[in-house]
């Protein structure tokens, strides 16, 4: 049986009636506007968002297309290559525009939007164009054949991957495989649940093997540092991991034994447990970090990490208006707590100098990185998407932020501009 993601996509509830705004995409003024399902084909999954050049990308798992963010306008649309059986579908993505390139991998559709991942193309984001396009895994070396995700980052002139228990890389100029490692500990196998910046996190699967091992990846895709953590090192027996930060190294974990309880794991440069911010679900909003088939920067929706300090918010709802948090990791104790008068939710978006920018629904408000204190406050006029902004990620840019639905709706705006 596949293995299945454990991140509920959260369903839209309100209304919208938003359409574009148009604009001069080469005037200095840039326009408010946004997109609904009526300006957008049907698609399942955000993957990711980059700011490029005067473009915003958005990768779902049914295509990529690229806007200009002055105004809204579609610049270019590139869909998942037709050489696999039925219908394809994106199913990982990189987290950075690499020289005017993004890898996606994509695969074929088992149901209700879960996929074979088995292949890798790249795309030329100044021209839209689909460049090369090649396997990455062939199911039966799978543990449990094909995986619904993989994870794709381009270094230098190799793209690596990591697909189930297997690292590879492949050459940027025409996808040649370079090298293949599997991730093996002992007798058992090592899956990939996380991988960026030369880091990646598997679990291992078997009877006395580690919960999770985290290890630095070289430039040429080879395993340097290596560390094992079990119930014994890292405080808690850990159902899944996530990579929050590589700098410093901080894991999101999921306790397998006490429901609803995950931490974050502040990791020295060796991978060692430096400090445990412990918390649950509800407290700390560590539950519903993304949806399914998401990699990268747009996952780890809730958090930012700054220097030594990581910044997240409580959970939306109940009980009253979500607070944001922040962290000294060098101590993992909360360095201040704090919220905005009449926000009812506070999202992460940015840090800007000594502040950190959030999306809420009455509009962006910056709160001081030193004290938590309210900086300033631009307001947006509410509308359906203000009212579920726990449903978006944000790409900041151009002094304002770009808020992508998780999922595609026909109630609520798809994309729109705040501040």
């Amino acid at each position: 049986m596949k293995r299945r993601w454990m991140y509920v996509l959260v369903a839209a509830l309100a209304v919208s009636c938003s359409t574009v705004v148009k604009g001069d995409p080469m005037s200095n003024a840039l326009s408010s506007w946004s997109l609904s399902h009526r300006d957008m084909p049907a698609w399942g999954n955000l993957l990711h968002a980059w700011a490029y050049r005067d473009s915003l990308i958005v990768a779902t798992d049914g295509y990529v297309i690229s806007y200009s963010r002055a105004s809204g306008a579609q610049q270019w649309a590139v869909e998942p290559p037709t050489d696999v059986a039925g219908v394809p579908l994106f199913c990982g993505a990189t987290p950075t525009v690499v020289g005017g390139r993004i890898a996606l991998a994509y695969g074929s559709e088992t149901h209700d939007r879960f996929v074979d991942c088995t292949h890798a193309a790249v795309v030329d984001v100044d021209t839209g164009k689909l460049g090369w396009h090649t396997a990455i895994g062939d199911p039966r070396e799978g543990i449990n054949g094909a995986p619904n995700e993989a994870y794709l980052d381009i270094h230098g002139d190799l793209l690596h991957v990591g697909w189930d228990d297997f690292l590879s890389t492949h050459r940027m100029s025409d996808g040649v495989q370079q090298s293949k490692i599997a991730l093996r500990h002992d007798t058992g196998r090592c899956s990939v649940l996380s991988m960026t910046s030369l880091h990646l996190v598997a679990r291992c699967l078997g009877p006395g093997l580690p919960d999770l091992s985290i290890a630095s990846v070289s430039a040429t895709g080879r395993l340097t540092t290596v560390k094992d953590h079990a119930k014994a090192t890292a405080g808690l027996a850990i159902m899944a991991g996530r990579l929050v930060s590589t700098s410093p190294p901080i894991l999101w974990v999921l306790d397998n034994e006490t429901a609803g309880v995950a931490d974050y794991l502040v990791l020295s440069p060796t991978f060692e447990v430096a400090h445990r911010i412990t918390g649950t679900g509800s407290d700390l909003a560590m539950t519903s970090l993304g949806p399914p088939n998401t990699e990268g920067g747009i996952r780890q929706f809730r958090t930012l990490v700054v220097d030594q300090t990581l910044v997240t918010v409580t959970v939306p709802y109940p009980g009253g208006p979500n607070r944001v948090v922040a962290y000294d990791l060098a101590t993992g104790q909360r360095r201040w707590e704090s919220h905005a008068e009449n926000a009812r939710i506070v999202m992460p978006v940015a840090v800007e100098g000594s502040t950190v920018v959030m999306a809420a629904d009455v509009g962006l408000i910056r709160f001081s990185l030193t004290d938590g204190s309210v900086a300033s406050i631009i307001p947006s006029p509410p509308h359906d998407g203000t009212s579920v902004l726990e449903d978006y990620r944000f790409v900041w840019a151009d002094g304002r932020a770009y808020a992508i639905h998780n999922g595609h709706s026909t109630f609520l705006p798809l994309i729109y501009t705040m501040g």
